[in-house]
């Protein structure tokens, strides 16, 4: 796999680097490559007199400009190395962009639980995770022409293999500014299958594997602590437990969550303004690098703002990836904070002591006890706090029974692992 994709980018570096992707004055060219190609235009030498009308025109006979033996190689070295430095740039952030999805799969072994097993379909999704992944560079840069708004005088042509990220982020985190596109039938029926594959598969195994990452550390950070995930007010205290069976607790709201997915999201909205408004050509005004930034992160992406240029597709990429999921983590804890909130305002001590009563009475009469056993109140607590059904206590009861407990109404370690038993 990695073999795979390394041979790609020598491909698309090679066809770069040989003059198939130099800088113009139209699209992507900075300051520097301008300045490198205006350098190599035809001047008059400098031992020739002007002309005396005003005019900065050469006179049809005037000779053409000699500035030394040295000088033009100078400049063209210079042009050279800026380029090279932009494809450095460019090709270098693929690169890392590329090798952090080649990683997610493994991340994702990394973060699941010591208990969770690895089956099949994680296998699978893997699979097709790398075949999305590698096929998706393959055919953009190899075979498949699209139709750039950001070089409309090259029409119908492959991507580079920044903009083929590019797209391919666009199309995970649905963002789809529509400012490259397919050109041709085949390439919009390849399109349509690769799309679907990417909204089942891959953005389920991007945000999954966030998630779980999230989750670990999250674990690892209340172990270090020393803390109990369950442990609710009351502690292990007899009154604090006496208090748990007899009242449902009122709803806990919690702030910590909510404030740091806002805080999250307000940095990276921030640090994209920033960017567009410093890197954008033209230059963006802080209200419309706002806007932009915001439309990618929500996944609205209008296509009215994009990125324009290959450096700006690269970190708007890995923007794009920071941004979706932020915005997501906030949306996902904005929800949950409301959901607490109206429970919250519904809760009522004196309706909730009621029909916790009422409930208990209830479970009381069925039992058809004056006094509870052990194992009738175990029975009785299961459903007064909502750990278990009747019916799953039944159920219960009925495998107890299918073992074949001895006539002191135990069950041996022997009957209660017997292989090849099936109950239904």
């Amino acid at each position: 796999m990695l073999a795979i994709l390394l041979l790609i980018v020598l491909i698309q570096w090679a066809g770069a680097e040989s003059g198939g992707t130099q800088p113009d004055l139209d699209r992507n060219c900075s300051f520097e490559d301008s300045e490198s190609v205006l350098l190599q235009l035809p001047q008059a030498d400098l031992n020739q007199e002007m002309p005396d009308n005003g005019s900065s025109k050469l006179r049809p006979n005037q000779p053409v400009l000699n500035m030394g033996p040295l000088a033009k190689p100078k400049m063209v070295l210079v042009g050279q190395v800026s380029h090279l430095q932009s494809l450095s740039l460019n090709y270098g952030g693929c690169c890392f962009i590329i090798g952090f999805l080649a990683l997610l799969p493994l991340v994702r072994l990394w973060a699941r639980s010591p208990n969770t097993r690895l089956t099949k379909v994680n296998v699978i999704t893997q699979i097709w995770f790398y075949v999305w992944l590698i096929g998706g560079l393959v055919m953009f840069t190899q075979f498949i022409k699209f139709n750039s708004a950001h070089s409309p005088e090259d029409p119908e042509r492959h991507l580079l293999l920044p903009e083929a990220v590019y797209l391919m982020i666009q199309i995970v985190t649905t963002v789809g500014y529509g400012d490259i596109t397919p050109a041709t039938s085949n390439g919009r029926g390849f399109m349509s299958f690769y799309i679907i594959l990417s909204i089942l598969i891959v953005a389920d195994m991007v945000m999954s594997t966030i998630g779980s990452v999230v989750s670990k550390f999250h674990a690892m950070e209340l172990a270090m602590a020393g803390f109990l995930i369950d442990q609710g007010p009351g502690g292990d205290s007899i009154e604090g437990q006496r208090r748990k069976w007899y009242l449902k607790e009122k709803p806990a709201v919690r702030w910590g969550p909510l404030l740091s997915a806002v805080a999250a999201c307000n940095i990276i909205l921030l640090l994209g303004t920033a960017f567009h408004m410093v890197n954008s050509h033209p230059r963006l005004s802080w209200t419309d690098s706002f806007y932009m930034c915001t439309v990618t992160a929500s996944t609205v992406g209008f296509g009215d703002l994009t990125e324009d240029g290959d450096s700006n597709q690269v970190i708007g990429t890995a923007w794009m990836l920071l941004g979706v999921g932020t915005f997501a983590n906030l949306v996902v804890q904005f929800t949950k904070f409301l959901g607490k909130v109206q429970d919250r305002e519904v809760y009522k001590l004196e309706e909730t002591e009621e029909l916790q009563l009422a409930k208990l009475k209830a479970l009381l009469e069925r039992t058809s006890k004056d006094k509870l056993d052990k194992d009738s109140f175990l029975r009785l607590g299961l459903q007064h706090l909502g750990m278990a059904s009747a019916s799953d206590i039944a159920k219960i009861d009925l495998i107890f029974q299918a073992l074949g407990p001895d006539a002191s109404g135990r069950l041996g370690s022997d009957e209660i692992l017997a292989p090849g038993l099936e109950v239904k």
